[in-house]
């Protein structure tokens, strides 16, 4: 072997010492992206499948309002009218589909009562 093969890498350590820290903190970055991406995703499945089947509607409605929040705070600034944004609608309709109850006359609201009457009171509480 000529003996700069076996100098470079020492080279390349001496003159870029913080690359190894700087790849790590990259692939946490691309690791932490795709986990909050998952959570998100699942998170609006969640809420959608509730909402569908009209279960855990104020449990759905909390949820999704807050998710609806946060992606209309993300596309800020908005270019047309921010009080008629799709996200704001879409949030006013989550709640306003659980104060109404639609679960119990259009979805499997009544099934769903029955099930979380062997509930534990807190989760009862929550998921009602």
């Amino acid at each position: 072997m000529p003996p700069s093969t076996t100098v470079q890498p020492a080279r390349a350590t001496v003159a870029f010492p913080g690359t190894t820290a700087l790849r790590t903190l990259a692939a946490l970055r691309i690791l932490l992206g795709a986990v909050l991406l998952w959570a998100f995703m699942a998170g609006l499945l969640l809420v959608g499948l509730a909402l569908v089947l009209g279960v855990a509607l104020r449990a759905a409605a909390v949820g999704g309002t807050a998710l609806m929040v946060l992606m209309w705070l993300s596309a800020l600034p908005i270019k047309s009218n921010p009080a008629v944004d799709e996200h704001i609608i879409y949030a006013a309709a989550m709640i306003a589909v659980a104060a109404a109850g639609a679960g119990r006359s259009w979805g499997l609201g009544p099934r769903w009562e029955l099930i979380l009457r062997r509930a534990p009171q807190p989760l009862r509480t929550v998921l009602t």
